[in-house]
């Protein structure tokens, strides 16, 4: 086996700064490392498997310095042009921002080195969080992968702990997780979408584990039918009255997340407490409003 200890989001077409004059004790690293650059830029791949992590960038305005996450696969090698851009068709702005996220970085590493940087067939299966089935910040990422593979095949875990309707997750985290199983079996056909097919797991998690060690086939799992429009989201398609009305964005084309205070002091418990602290922060002086507003508002 080759295992290598690397950056996949790495260029796998530049070596990283410095290579050439690296100092003994880091050699060995970055002799892996190209290895590695090398079997990216350069090895077909026919199966792709992982769990990789997921966790979006929230950059605070103070925080100078500090490198975006994504690196080739966000930035490209020229630093403004990654292959992430496939991912941003068909998105609004406001939703632009659920992209930056690792996962979505990995999964458009994966289905670029597996379909596209040596054409042909092969299979990407991750399990990651579950946000890019529904968000509306995932259409153009739905769309690539209905472009890309043939069938794909959607496990649905649950696991939401924040919400109103909450479930045990399998992973002591309070994301929400699907395991995708994506499979291309010839050259890409872009004008047909993608057979999807959704399943789900529901209960505590015992039961999930126990559901999940039983399956040895796709067989194993009452798939249902997804929607085949090419950013509709990888859910199963209902003939209900409610999916054939308009939505209310097509009704309301502009859109925006609303209030976000990003403090909670704003919001009170009754009017008399939310009086006392307007009052505090208009008699206080202009200089010292900044820090009644602890800190200032990050930008989007």
């Amino acid at each position: 086996m080759h295992i290598y200890l690397t950056d996949t989001l790495e260029s796998p077409n530049l070596a990283p700064p410095g290579f050439a004059y690296a100092p003994l004790f880091h050699r060995k690293l970055a002799e892996e490392n190209e290895r590695a650059r090398r079997v990216k830029a350069r090895m077909p791949i026919l199966v792709c498997i992982g769990n990789p992590p997921y966790f979006r960038q929230v950059i605070e305005a103070s925080d100078v310095g500090v490198e975006r996450q994504g690196g080739w696969v966000r930035r490209g090698d020229r630093g403004d042009d990654g292959i992430l851009r496939d991912f941003l068709r068909d998105v609004p702005g406001v939703h632009a921002k659920n992209l930056y996220n690792l996962y979505v970085y990995f999964w458009r590493w994966a289905l670029w080195k597996v379909f596209e940087s040596t054409p042909g067939r092969g299979v990407v299966s991750f399990i990651t969080a579950s946000s890019y089935l529904r968000g509306p910040g995932f259409a153009g990422m739905r769309r690539f992968m209905r472009e890309t593979l043939d069938d794909l095949w959607i496990l649905d875990l649950g696991g939401e702990n924040r919400g109103a309707r909450q479930s045990e997750n399998v992973f002591a985290i309070q994301t929400p997780v699907a395991i995708a199983i994506g499979v291309r079996y010839d050259d890409p056909d872009l004008a047909t979408p993608a057979r999807v097919h959704y399943g789900r797991l529901a209960g505590p998690r015992e039961a999930k584990f126990e559901a999940l060690r039983t399956i040895r086939r796709f067989a194993d799992v009452p798939w249902q039918q997804c929607f085949s429009g090419w950013t509709q989201p990888f859910l199963p398609e209902s003939e209900a009255d409610f999916f054939s009305w308009p939505l209310l964005t097509d009704l309301f084309p502009w859109q925006h997340s609303g209030v976000q205070f990003k403090r909670t002091w704003p919001i009170a418990p009754d009017r008399e407490i939310l009086d006392e602290r307007w009052k505090a922060l208009i008699s206080a002086p202009a200089n010292a409003r900044a820090s009644l507003f602890r800190g200032e508002s990050r930008p989007e």
